[in-house]
């Protein structure tokens, strides 16, 4: 079996639910700029190491913009193994999803936009290699025989961290 490495990236306020259920969940597939949830829910990946060339970055230009949009989502960087099969490059995905073609266009015009790629299933703590937090350039779990994803409180997610970011969004 083919598999291939990618990253997905995602809020420290997310971290403590992942912890949790042990998996990275189905999110927005940002298939309308005006309607949620306009197709399947899917797992966004990006071939990046680079959160700023990852195209993650806020779209001003979304219509449908949320606070949920002004969370900082390239604090956490999980790299994931995942068999060929199961991942799908955005644009080809996206197509096949039934786009707007105009849509489609000005999403490719996001830095990275070329490396993107989404998974419709939930990704297992089986498949993760590593979880950095780059704010703090640290591994906070890393693959082996021993491997441990430790609970939030061990992962100096404070109280005022989360509590900070909610506060950006007031």
């Amino acid at each position: 079996m083919i598999k291939i490495f990618l990253f997905h990236y995602t809020s420290i306020s997310a971290l403590p639910n992942i912890v949790r259920t042990g998996r990275l969940m189905l999110s927005e597939s940002e298939l309308s700029p005006k309607r949620r949830m306009a197709g399947r829910p899917v797992v966004w990946l990006t071939k990046s190491d680079d959160p700023k060339s990852s195209g993650i970055m806020h779209d001003p230009t979304l219509q449908n913009l949320r606070d949920f949009d002004l969370i900082d989502k390239t604090r956490i960087r999980f790299k994931v193994e995942l068999p060929n099969k199961l991942v799908t490059r955005y644009r080809d995905w996206a197509k096949g999803q039934g786009i707007d073609r105009n849509w489609l266009a000005h999403q490719m015009t996001f830095p990275g936009a070329n490396s993107w790629f989404v998974t419709t299933r939930p990704i297992e703590m089986f498949c993760w290699r590593e979880v950095i937090d780059l704010q703090e350039d640290r591994a906070i779990w890393v693959a082996g025989p021993h491997a441990q994803l430790r609970g939030a409180s061990d992962m100096n997610i404070e109280k005022e961290s989360l509590a900070t970011e909610k506060e950006s969004l007031s």
